[in-house]
């Protein structure tokens, strides 16, 4: 591909056991800024610890910066339970947006959007339409109600950071409070020491209990459970009620959990 714009959100500790370090990582990400021409547009995370390093790679010669101190950025967060409010500061401009979607993370996704479109001449009130009628998409963060329990279904996929999210996420609920943390995988050496990191993180979060399933799952250091059906059961017989975030690597199939607590 040879891109006109290109844009990295983050870089965070996922896939290590592929890259085999964060270092090999970044460089894997910032191989989409050396595809560009001099002509090009590098669109960059002015909050990310990498920034330095992708712009060194990149092969254009012009830079368009989102996040702290720069000319795309929001403050005035306010985070709902189902939404994200904040102020959008476009180039000296401003216009409030209310996201409806889980997570502070969303804000910087929201901030690369807008950085994209307004390179391409899109108008801000476009670009604030554009945003507030973002879909969320399945498995991420998606909150679901049913008639026994409110689902934070975060199953598509995780990795220690995301986790870290999506724990953020369900401090902001109301009421009993359950993390359901799968394996992680891809984290290759380090994997051990990354579960107790996210199990540590877990614990010291505002929440009622902690249940995991899978082998490496047990490095959090919550209540482990052998499979999906005995997990499912113990929620069921006494925890009705409950906000429960559903979250692990795909090879864990957490959105069996998902599916089996709605058909119920």
């Amino acid at each position: 591909a040879k891109p006109d714009i290109s844009v990295i959100t983050n870089a965070n500790n996922a896939h290590l056991g592929e890259f085999g370090s964060i270092e090999k990582l970044v460089k894997a990400k910032g191989e989409i800024y050396q595809s560009l021409d001099h002509e090009g547009v590098s669109i960059i995370n002015n909050n990310s610890p990498h920034s330095q390093t992708w712009i060194e790679m990149s092969n254009s010669k012009k830079f368009l910066f989102f996040g702290a101190n720069s000319n795309i950025f929001a403050d005035n967060i306010h985070q709902q339970e189902q939404s994200i409010h904040f102020n959008l500061h476009l180039n000296g401009d401003v216009i409030d947006i209310n996201l409806a979607m889980i997570g502070l993370h969303q804000i910087e996704n929201a901030l690369a959007a807008t950085a994209c479109a307004s390179e391409l001449d899109v108008d801000l009130l476009f670009i604030k339409k554009g945003l507030e009628k973002s879909i969320k998409e399945k498995g991420r963060l998606n909150l679901i109600k049913c008639s026994d329990f409110t689902i934070l279904d975060d199953s598509y996929n995780a990795n220690p950071q995301s986790m870290k999210v999506a724990i953020d996420a369900l401090q902001t609920f109301k009421g009993k409070k359950i993390a359901i943390l799968g394996s992680m995988a891809e984290l290759g050496e380090n994997s051990d020491q990354l579960h107790q990191e996210v199990g540590d993180y877990a614990r010291q979060a505002d929440l009622d209990f902690i249940f995991s399933i899978g082998k490496d799952a047990q490095h959090y250091q919550g209540q482990n459970f052998p499979d999906i059906e005995s997990l499912y059961r113990r929620l069921r017989t006494y925890y009705s009620g409950a906000t429960i975030l559903i979250k692990g690597s795909r090879m864990m199939e957490l959105d069996r959990l998902v599916d089996i607590i709605q058909k119920q």
